[in-house]
């Protein structure tokens, strides 16, 4: 995914203000912002390295700042799917 993709959540997850660690659970417990259900609908804001510039104790997975629901937040990459595929025809 790339900055300004259209996209949507793939099953619910937490939210939260900054990337996380795997190991980090206090630092989860401080970040975490909420839980979005599955087909939340948002849009990219992050280019596909950008999580990697804030301090991780560990890198697990990929991170994705995404505009939802009129807040900008984090979520796990894998857990976004871009709505519109490839495959998809456009009617003009």
């Amino acid at each position: 995914m790339a900055k300004g993709d259209l996209v949507c959540t793939s099953q619910g997850t937490a939210i939260y203000d900054r990337p996380v660690g795997v190991n980090d659970q206090v630092g989860a417990l401080d970040a975490v912002m909420g839980f979005v259900q599955k087909g939340q609908t948002c849009v990219v804001l992050s280019d596909p390295d950008d999580w990697k510039a804030t301090p991780l104790i560990d890198w697990s997975t990929p991170w994705s700042r995404v505009l939802l629901g009129g807040r900008v937040v984090w979520v796990k990459s894998h857990f976004l799917v871009p709505l519109v595929q490839p495959t998809d025809d456009v009617v003009y």
